[in-house]
């Protein structure tokens, strides 16, 4: 087995040395990506999110329009009715007023 002289040692130190560097600029660009790509999905999300809000409130709206409507939030609570709960009751009560039952 041949001696490596220690130049030649450190210049094969130095290229192992550029390939690890090389090796981690790929994985953090590919993070970066990564990145990028989950706060665009956040984004979106978020955006969807608060159009479904709108959406809910604004049938709400039309629910406490109506005559007779059911509450919105039982009387010692702070949570709401969901959506086809306060339907469901109004189209019972419209349908038991109606004589239907």
């Amino acid at each position: 087995m041949a001696k490596i002289s220690a130049a030649e040692q450190l210049r094969m130190d130095i290229a192992q040395l550029h390939g690890m560097v090389a090796t981690r600029d790929e994985i953090i660009a590919k993070l970066e990506k990564e990145l990028a790509s989950a706060k665009s999905n956040g984004s979106s999300y978020l955006a969807g999110l608060s159009d479904l809000r709108r959406e809910v409130e604004a049938v709400h709206v039309l629910l406490d329009a109506m005559s007779n409507p059911p509450p919105r939030k039982a009387p010692d609570s702070y949570s709401e009715f969901p959506i086809m709960t306060r339907l469901a009751v109004w189209l019972a009560s419209r349908q038991h007023n109606n004589g239907g039952f």
